[in-house]
């Protein structure tokens, strides 16, 4: 007689969601998605509190094959600058998790650097991600191979 085993895989995050600089007034989204047998559940957190679904500017959207956004709009500054956790579980071993910082600018026009570019992973929910900072020298994109200082354009050279 033979004996049959279920294997089961613990969850792992595979895609995390990344950090974001964002103006106060806009969407921020953050992607997370995770992998295991059973497909694990994905839960985020605020300040390491539960993001409550009652609070009609919070929209989780849950997706085929273990993946989760959660989306912020419109994003407030006092309230919204925090750190993000998405939580995978699927009931074997222990839950994982993964971090993000969402850091909000208050919505002044003066001095101000932004840059243009388009979102890949949420293109039906944001067309354009406009990110403002008062330093632009100071601020390089991160998560890929190589770390690159970004264009930015003035707020009087875009229009």
């Amino acid at each position: 007689m033979l004996d049959t085993y279920n294997i089961r895989d613990p969850p792992k995050i595979v895609e995390r969601p990344r950090n974001q600089m964002v103006r106060a007034g806009v969407i921020a989204a953050f992607f997370c998605e995770a992998k295991g047998d059973p497909l694990p559940t994905i839960a985020w957190r605020k300040n390491g509190k539960k993001v409550s679904s009652t609070q009609s500017r919070y929209l989780v959207q849950e997706y085929a094959g273990g993946s989760s956004m959660l989306r912020i709009e419109p994003v407030r500054s006092v309230r919204d600058d925090a750190t993000y956790e998405c939580v995978a579980e699927n009931g074997v071993g222990d839950a994982v998790s993964a971090e993000a910082v969402l850091t909000v600018f208050e919505n002044t026009r003066q001095n101000n650097f932004c840059l243009y570019s388009s979102v890949t992973r949420v293109s039906m929910l944001l067309k354009n991600c406009r990110i403002c900072v008062k330093d632009p020298f100071s601020f390089s994109r991160t998560g890929s191979k190589q770390d690159k200082k970004l264009p930015f354009l003035s707020e009087e050279e875009k229009y």
